[in-house]
């Protein structure tokens, strides 16, 4: 296994003495993906989408509900976001209960509560290709359901909160209609009452849930506590993150909803049942304590086709009850037989034994988190208590690394001070070539910290330039003193028509003008001490410059 320190460096020199850093952009090297990365902390109602230098270019705000927890980009640019309601009896970590989605523009375009007395949806959604939307929600059971399905009473006894998935198309602006639906309680397996109709040998059943696994996770309502899903349309199969049963599932979204509440149909033939399980044998019967390889796990997920090790699953192994209180992010790789059915060992349990890939976090995180494989072959990885954004290359070596300064309650720290709760789901890295950023133009607004430290964060393959670096292009336009006193001077050699926009650290336009002067002088002395973005647009060509400031 390796086992490699993260410490976190200073970007780049800077211009002047600084505090030490503890938020915002750390490190930008040229080898890391380009684009945009999505995340919205558990403590605000705000989501933010920044660039590689750590600098904000969208964000959406008018959402009243903090996360519920997940958010996703959509392909058209629309934000994608589950919402936390507090009210009612279904609260619990991980609760939500609202959906919507937001323009570009952040202009709810559709809302829809997805919470009753009986259900809620919680941790997570999958966009499917199609449109439509995997919700993951609570299905719950009374005590005297639980009961009558073989609850052992010994080990826990109430009302208990089984899951479901459901496939949703959102119609107008805040309806739906039901596509697909799964449940979790047609699947399950006990062995302590012969009387009723799920009563079976657990190590004789790997593809059906044992109602009384009881570990070390403890027990309650949230009983099994699945924190996520993702989908694979090559395969049209789900995966599950089973936290409390310290294991991921798979199982078959091919088939109708009455086929997914049988044991047959579907691709599979094997209709809602599992179709694959990794990380906890002892959950299956097939192995005890010491075979375990997961500890509370988050965000199981896909390898997309192209990329490196298509087809194989990431996972981040939080290591809750772990031993030695270690975090990884881990690599397996399922493998099917010429049936397509996931293949077992020689002692029956799933394969593959091991994990083909263990990256060792440098610190200890014990809850939400998550890691995706990128495009170019790069490891994105969110330590999500501390909002800690990171990207390896494939020799595990960072190139990306951000901490995010956005706190509670749509507040933001100061470079120099340390967020209080700060934490969010897990953060997502889009490449620039995603499809929400076409025909787009798109312009960094500074900093989310307050006070930053000037940088010399270059976004490699757009020509956006360092504090040190001249506006310089075919058309010749350039800042002519950096840092400014009372005038921002700027030389037009282009003889032809530009634009130019002024943004402050919180995206506020300050200045915008067009002109064809050759010296273009603006006014300065009423600005902060600070840093701004200058913006030149001509011909469609779009040219940005930090600037500082000073008396």
């Amino acid at each position: 296994m390796k086992n490699i320190t993260l410490i976190a460096s200073l970007l780049m020199t800077s211009l002047c003495s600084i505090a030490q850093q503890t938020v915002g952009i750390f490190q930008n090297d040229s080898t890391s993906l380009n684009g945009y990365t999505l995340f919205a902390p558990l403590y605000s109602n705000e989501t933010f989408l920044v660039d590689n230098c750590g600098e904000l270019v969208n964000k959406w705000s008018a959402s009243p509900y903090t996360p519920g927890p997940a958010v996703y980009l959509l392909e058209d640019g629309s934000l994608l976001k589950t919402g936390k309601i507090t009210t009612g009896s279904i609260i619990t970590g991980g609760s939500g209960g609202q959906l919507e989605i937001y323009n570009w523009n952040d202009s709810l375009t559709w809302s829809y509560t997805f919470d009753s007395p009986t259900e809620r949806q919680h941790h997570d959604v999958t966009p499917l290709p199609n449109g439509n939307i995997l919700v993951l929600s609570w299905d719950v059971k009374s005590r005297n359901d639980a009961v009558a399905a073989g609850l052992d009473i010994t080990h826990y006894d109430g009302e208990l909160w089984s899951e479901k998935v459901t496939e949703i198309k959102p119609i107008g602006s805040d309806s739906i209609a039901v596509i697909w639906e799964w449940y979790l309680w047609d699947h399950i397996v006990q062995d302590i009452d012969n009387t009723k109709p799920n009563f079976g040998a657990i190590q004789q059943n790997p593809q059906k849930v044992d109602l009384n696994y009881f570990n070390n996770n403890g027990v309650s309502k949230d009983y099994f506590h699945i924190n996520a899903l993702d989908y694979n349309p090559d395969l049209d199969q789900i995966i599950l993150c089973v936290r409390n049963y310290d294991e991921f599932w798979i199982i078959d979204h091919s088939t109708t909803t009455a086929q997914a509440a049988t044991s047959s149909g579907g691709k599979s033939g094997k209709g809602g049942d599992l179709l694959y399980r990794w990380g906890n044998p002892e959950a299956y019967g097939r192995g005890d304590i010491n075979d375990k390889k997961l500890f509370g796990p988050h965000n199981p997920n896909w390898i997309k086709k192209g990329y490196r090790d298509e087809g194989k699953i990431m996972v981040f192994n939080n290591g809750f009850n772990r031993t030695n209180q270690i975090s990884t992010v881990e690599i397996i790789a399922p493998t099917l037989d010429t049936s397509n059915n996931y293949k077992f060992l020689p002692d029956n349990t799933f394969a593959p034994a091991q994990p083909d890939w263990i990256y060792q976090m440098p610190v200890f995180v014990d809850f939400v988190s998550g890691a995706s494989r990128l495009s170019n072959g790069n490891t994105f990885i969110t330590s999500g208590p501390d909002a800690h954004f990171y990207e390896l290359d494939n020799q595990d070596q960072v190139v990306w690394d951000f901490v995010s300064p956005a706190d509670r309650n749509n507040t933001y720290v100061s470079q120099g001070d340390l967020p209080i709760a700060n934490s969010v789901f897990k953060a997502i890295r889009y490449a620039e070539d995603y499809s929400a950023f076409t025909n787009r133009t798109i312009t960094s607004q500074g900093p989310l910290e307050l006070n930053p430290s000037p940088t010399n964060c270059v976004i490699y393959g757009k020509t956006i330039v360092g504090i040190d670096e001249k506006l310089e292009s075919v058309f010749e336009v350039q800042v002519i003193q950096n840092p400014i006193a009372d005038q921002l001077r700027i030389e037009n050699k282009t003889n032809a028509m530009v634009n130019i926009q002024v943004i402050d650290l919180l995206g506020r336009e300050l200045v915008n003008l067009e002109t064809a002067d050759q010296l273009i002088t603006i006014p300065a002395s009423n600005w902060k001490q600070q840093m701004y973005v200058v913006v030149v647009r001509q011909n469609n060509q779009v040219h940005q410059q930090k600037i500082i400031k000073r008396k």
